[in-house]
C-alpha cells in the first residue's frame, strides 16, 4: 500500500522545500526522525531534517549552502554533510548522507560503507520506525510518496519498537540507549525479538566495545530530553552495562537523588554560567553517588566522561577529608536558616548541589533560594573595602567577605551602605586588623 504525504498540510516546511536547489544527479529523500514524528505526532517535533541522497550528498549540501548563503559546517569521508539554514527567521539543521549499505567489522566500530539504493540504505538503520523515507522530487509538488519497505508505519500504529535484525545491538551498542529514549518519549513497547536481543547484548557486555565519545553523546542526549527521568530509570532497570558496574543499580536513595536532580533543574543557573559547568556533571553527581572509587573509574571510562568533568565529579564524590564537607556541614549547621546560608557559602557549589539532592525534603526550599541567589551579581563589598575599614589581610578578612556574600544572597543585605554598616557593627570599637 502506498501513502502520499500531503506537504500542503505543513506550509512552513513546504515553503522550505520549495527553496531547495535540485541536485545535479540522483534523487533525494527525507528520512529518520522528521518522517517518524510527522507520522506519529502529526507534525515534525524538531528543527532538523535528515536526508539520504542517491548521488553526491556533499555536492548537494554545497548547492544548498550557496542557495541559502550559509557555510557548510562539516563534511566527512563517509559522504555526509551538515549545515544550518535560515528559513523565515528559524534555524534548521540539515544532515545529508549519500545512500549506502554498511557492515561493522567488530562491535562498536565505525561501519565500512559502500554506495547503495534507498531501500538498502533504509535496511541499515536501527529501528523500523526510523526506516521510512519521503521521496522529494523537483519542482517540489504538494504531495510526495512515503517509502516504507520495512513496516515502520505498521509498527507506529501498534506503538511497537522493533530492531531490523538480530545483531543490531551487537553492531552498534549505542542503539540500546536510543531504544530507551524512543521507548519513553513515544510510549512504545518492545517487540519480542528486540527484547531478546537487548538481553543478549547486556549479558555479553557489548557496551564495553563501543566508542566512548559516542556513549558520551548518548548521555548528553538523555539529559537534554524534556522528560529524562523515565529514561534514566529504564537504564537502572535494564542495566545495559551488565555485570561491569554491579553497584550502579536501582535503589531508593539513587532514585530519590535523581528525582531531586530533575526537580532542581530550573534552579542551577550558577553551575552553567560561562561554560564552567554542564548539565551532565549535575546528572552524574546524582547518578554515580554511592559507588566505589574503582567502579567510579570504570563507569566514567565506560560513558566517555571528559577528563575535566570526571575530575570535578571525583573531587566532589570522594572528599580528601574522610569525614568530608557533608558531615561537617550537618555538624556546623544550626536549625536557623542563617546557619545554613553561612555553611553553604563555605563549600564549592558542586558540593552544595550534592548536599541539596541528599537533603530532607524540608530543606529543598532553602537550596532553591541558595542556588538562585548564587548567580553572578556584583558583590556589595570587596577586599579593598575591608582593608579601608582597617581589616588586615588575613583569614578573618576572607571570613568577613564570605559572611557579607551569604547575607547578600539571602537578601538580608541589599546595598553597599547596609553591608558597610554590618561590617562596622561586626568589628566593634576596634578592628581585629589593627591588633598587634
Amino acid at each position: 500500500m502506498s501513502l502520499q504525504i500531503e506537504f500542503k498540510r505543513f506550509p512552513f516546511w513546504h515553503r522550505l522545500l520549495l527553496r531547495l536547489p535540485e541536485p545535479e544527479e540522483g534523487s533525494v529523500y527525507i528520512v529518520g526522525g522528521w518522517v517518524r514524528d510527522l507520522l506519529f505526532f502529526g507534525q515534525p517535533c524538531n528543527l532538523e531534517m535528515d536526508w539520504s541522497v542517491s548521488g553526491n550528498a556533499i555536492e548537494w549540501g554545497r548547492r544548498i549552502a550557496a542557495r541559502f548563503h550559509v557555510p557548510v559546517l562539516s563534511e566527512s569521508a563517509l559522504g555526509t554533510s551538515r549545515l544550518v539554514v535560515e528559513h523565515e527567521g528559524v534555524s534548521i539543521r540539515f544532515d545529508l548522507a549519500s545512500c549506502r549499505r554498511e557492515y561493522y567489522p567488530s562491535p562498536g566500530d565505525l561501519p565500512v560503507v559502500s554506495p547503495a539504493l534507498i531501500e538498502e540504505d533504509l535496511e541499515r538503520r536501527d529501528f523500523s520506525i526510523n526506516a521510512m523515507a519521503i521521496a522529494v522530487t523537483f519542482p517540489v509538488p504538494e504531495q510526495a510518496l512515503l517509502l516504507d519497505p520495512l513496516g515502520g508505519l505498521e509498527d507506529l500504529a501498534r506503538k511497537r519498537l522493533r530492531i531490523l535484525h538480530p545483531d543490531s545491538f551487537y553492531e552498534d551498542p549505542t542503539r540500546i540507549f536510543r531504544l530507551f529514549r524512543f521507548q519513553q518519549r513515544m510510549g512504545l513497547v518492545l517487540s519480542g525479538g528486540t527484547e531478546d536481543a537487548l538481553v543478549r547484548a547486556r549479558d555479553s557486555c557489548f557496551l564495553s566495545s563501543v566508542s566512548r565519545s559516542r556513549l558520551w553523546d548518548e548521555v548528553r542526549n538523555m539529559v537534554a530530553e524534556p522528560d529524562p527521568l523515565p529514561i534514566v530509570f529504564e537504564w537502572l532497570a535494564r542495566v545495559p552495562w551488565g555485570t561491569m558496574l554491579p553497584s550502579l543499580r536501582s535503589t531508593g536513595p539513587r532514585r530519590l537523588r535523581l528525582i531531586r536532580w530533575l526537580h532542581l533543574r530550573q534552579d542551577v543557573a550558577p553551575f552553567l554560567r560561562n561554560g564552567k559547568y554542564n548539565p551532565e556533571l549535575l546528572f552524574l553527581l546524582a547518578f554515580l553517588y554511592g559507588i566505589s572509587r574503582k567502579e567510579f573509574q570504570r563507569a566514567t571510562s565506560l560513558f566517555g566522561v571528559p577528563d575535566r568533568v570526571k575530575e570535578r565529579i571525583r573531587e566532589t564524590l570522594f572528599q580528601k577529608n574522610d569525614r568530608g564537607v557533608f558531615h561537617l556541614f550537618e555538624e556546623r549547621c544550626t536549625e536557623e536558616e542563617g546557619g545554613w546560608w553561612r555553611e553553604a557559602g563555605r563549600i564549592p557549589l558542586e558540593s552544595a548541589y550534592l548536599l541539596a539532592i541528599r537533603s530532607p525534603v524540608e530543606r529543598i526550599g532553602f537550596w532553591k533560594k541558595f542556588f538562585r541567589a548564587s548567580e553572578e551579581s556584583p558583590t556589595l563589598l570587596t577586599g579593598d573595602d575591608l582593608l579601608r575599614e582597617g581589616v588586615s589581610p588575613s583569614a578573618f578578612l576572607s571570613e568577613l567577605l564570605s559572611e557579607v556574600r551569604n547575607l547578600q544572597r539571602s537578601g538580608k543585605l541589599r546595598s553597599r551602605g547596609e553591608a558597610l554598616m554590618w561590617v562596622r557593627n561586626r568589628l566593634g570599637p576596634s578592628s581585629p586588623g589593627d591588633s598587634g
